[in-house]
């Protein structure tokens, strides 16, 4: 038996040299497979959007010009946008086919490091909206008022990688299969808005004239996206099938291994600071309505980072049945499956609102003026989220089957699965001082609030499956039993 597999093994050392010569049909042969595939990227992406002092006035000024005056809008915005992003996929694909004895290899390998950091920053300084109208003995209507200051920044970076293995070999003799995947992937994702002192005012004077105002509408608004997230699916799959003739020695050996190791990183930061709304419409001898009141200072902050991993393995090992026959040696059959899956995350979130001096001032006067006030809806808000996960399944499965009639046989399983999981996510809002100040006489209903929220959440998850099935066909007869007795005796 042992003279049996050194010849098979010395048959794949000595066949190159003997090229030259003519293989006769029953020679073993031999096929080989080497596949490597490598692959590293890396993305960086920055955006800066900066604003300073940008300011929008108007006034309209009618003396003894009764009409009316059109809507007013008036904007400031600073926004930066940035992305940064990788894809890789690899297929490695093998087959392999031998009549007779043969010796078979076939070895994959795949490689896959990526990087992404994305970085966006929005800076809004001194923004300042200005609308000033002026009647005096000009009845009419004015329009709606809208006012806004923004300051937005948002972020991405993501790591995408697919790897897929597929390896089957049919013959008899030695097989073996090697495969290897390993990603490496980090992504990094950073969003800053700043917002400092935005303010906007809005003054209509009435002297002598009736007419109806609009609505007001003032927002001074700074918000902050982040995003970083990985994923990767790894799916390795093996197939042997030797069709063991009588006496045949059968080795079947199989590993595989996969390695992952992700990392997410996500940060998005909030400012503003000193944030005025101003809403003073005045009436002298000025009959009519003025409309509804909206004011608002927002700080947000939204950031956002996690993983996700999937691996599967599967093996599948099949030694043909032996013909029930007289045979000169008992057949062997050595059926060995590794499997290995090792998966390392880490995720990291941080969202952070500061709202500082926020106010809110809606301040009507009226003087011998007949008329009613809209309502007045005044809110300062610092909101935070942030959000950290990591996902993983891995699922492994091996299969081996030997129809052994005689003779010896093994079978070994070994799998192990590994999974690291670390996650983290921290939210803060912070608000100093807002202030909302109302002193209507004869006005609708009032609404005001100050809201500061924060919310965290970190989370992990695994599912490793595991399974393994190892059958022996069944076994001979009583009289294929007493038929290799008798053979044995007679040698």
């Amino acid at each position: 038996m042992r003279r049996r597999l050194l010849a098979i093994v010395a048959s794949a050392v000595l066949l190159p040299a003997a090229a030259a010569g003519s293989a006769a049909a029953d020679d073993p042969s031999v096929q080989a497979i080497g596949q490597q595939a490598a692959s590293q990227q890396s993305a960086s992406s920055s955006a800066t959007s900066t604003q300073v002092a940008p300011s929008n006035t108007n006034i309209s000024v009618r003396i003894g010009s009764p009409g009316d005056g059109g809507a007013v809008t008036q904007t400031n915005s600073s926004s930066a946008a940035s992305a940064a992003g990788n894809a890789n996929s690899a297929l490695q694909q093998a087959e392999q086919a031998a009549a007779g004895a043969g010796v078979q290899l076939a070895d994959q390998s795949a490689a896959n490091q990526q990087s992404a950091d994305s970085a966006a920053t929005s800076t809004q300084d001194h923004p300042k909206n200005t609308n000033i109208a002026v009647r005096i003995m000009s009845p009419g209507d004015d329009g709606d008022v809208t006012q806004t200051n923004s300051s937005s920044a948002a972020s991405a970076a993501g790591n995408a990688n697919k790897t897929d293995q597929s390896a089957g070999q049919s013959g008899g003799g030695a097989q073996k299969v090697g495969q290897q995947a390993s990603s490496d992937q980090d992504a990094s994702s950073e969003a800053t808005s700043e917002q400092k002192r935005p303010s906007n005012v809005n003054v209509p004077v009435r002297i002598f004239s009736s007419g109806d105002d609009g609505d007001v509408t003032q927002t001074n608004s700074s918000s902050a996206k982040s995003a970083a997230g990985n994923a990767n699916a790894t799916k390795q799959a093996s197939a042997q099938h030797a069709g063991g003739g009588p006496g045949q020695t059968t080795v079947q050996a199989i590993g595989q291994k996969a390695s992952n190791d992700q990392s997410a990183d996500s940060s998005a930061t909030s400012k503003q600071v000193g944030a005025r709304n101003v809403n003073v419409p005045v009436r002298i001898f000025s009959s009519g309505d003025d409309g509804d009141v909206t004011q608002t200072n927002s700080s947000s902050a939204t950031s956002a980072a996690g993983n996700a991993n999937r691996t599967s393995q599967d093996a599948a090992q099949d030694a043909g049945p032996s013909e029930p026959m007289v045979v000169e040696d008992d057949p062997v059959t050595v059926q060995a499956v590794g499997q290995w899956a090792g998966n390392e995350q880490s995720a990291g979130s941080s969202a952070d609102s500061t709202q500082k001096d926020a106010s809110n001032r809606n301040a009507p006067a009226r003087i011998d003026s007949r008329g009613d006030d809209g309502d007045v809806t005044q809110r300062n808000a610092s909101s935070a989220k942030s959000a950290a996960g990591n996902a993983n399944v891995t699922d492994q499965a091996t299969e081996q089957s030997a129809d052994a009639w005689f003779g010896v046989l093994v079978q070994a399983i070994g799998q192990k699965a590994a999974n690291d999981q670390d996650a983290w996510s921290d939210a803060t809002s912070r608000q100093f001082a807002p202030s909302n100040v109302n002193t209507a006489g004869d006005g609708g209903s009032v609404d005001q609030a100050n809201t500061s929220s924060a919310a965290s959440a970190a989370g992990n998850e695994n599912v490793a499956c595991q399974t393994a099935t190892q059958g022996q066909g069944k076994g001979p007869s009583c009289e294929q039993r007493w038929m290799k007795e008798r053979a044995r005796r007679v040698q």
